[in-house]
């Protein structure tokens, strides 16, 4: 059995550093980006189809929203986006499947069904730290204890602390 789809190319940020196969697509992007990716297809066989149906299944496809397909001849691409913010910190990698679906006109059995991997590798990016109390303090004259700076980093990096004044 010959191939009638394949993926054919990769689209979005950090493509250089993305791949693919006839049969998956591996992003890799930036965490806290909200990125757009595609997957290019081809359908190289001769049949006329009323159109090409794509829709996200499996483990994280409910974090993606449902990705559109294009035209229904020659090259067409399937795009979609994350739904919420990735986190390198809170995950790394998502997986999930894209399946397409090609209706020959003539077709009353529902089309040719194929299903594609997508694997999305979330990149770390060295987040800034956060100060997590007030940073804002009154005291009176005189007094060596005023208050207390709470801070954290994402990233677990060590924290450094210093006072800047004017005065």
């Amino acid at each position: 059995e010959s191939e009638v789809q394949k993926i054919v190319g990769v689209a979005g940020p950090n493509v250089g550093s993305s791949s693919f196969n006839s049969n998956s697509a591996i992003f890799n992007i930036y965490e806290n980006s909200d990125e757009v990716l595609g997957v290019k297809f081809e359908r190289f066989d001769n049949d006329v189809y009323q159109g090409i149906t794509c829709e996200a299944i499996g483990a994280d496809s409910d974090l993606f929203d449902t990705p559109a397909c294009g035209a229904s001849t020659g090259t067409y691409q399937s795009s979609f986006a994350i739904l919420t913010t990735p986190n390198f910190e809170q995950k790394d990698v998502y997986r999930f499947k894209i399946s397409t679906n090609s209706i020959a006109f003539y077709d009353v059995e529902g089309g040719l069904n194929k299903e594609f991997d997508v694997i999305v590798n979330i990149l770390d990016v060295n987040d800034a730290p956060s100060i997590d109390s007030s940073n804002s303090f009154i005291a009176d004259e005189n007094q060596t204890d005023i208050g207390s700076v709470i801070a954290s980093d994402e990233d677990g990096d060590t924290l450094v602390y210093s006072v800047i004044s004017d005065d």
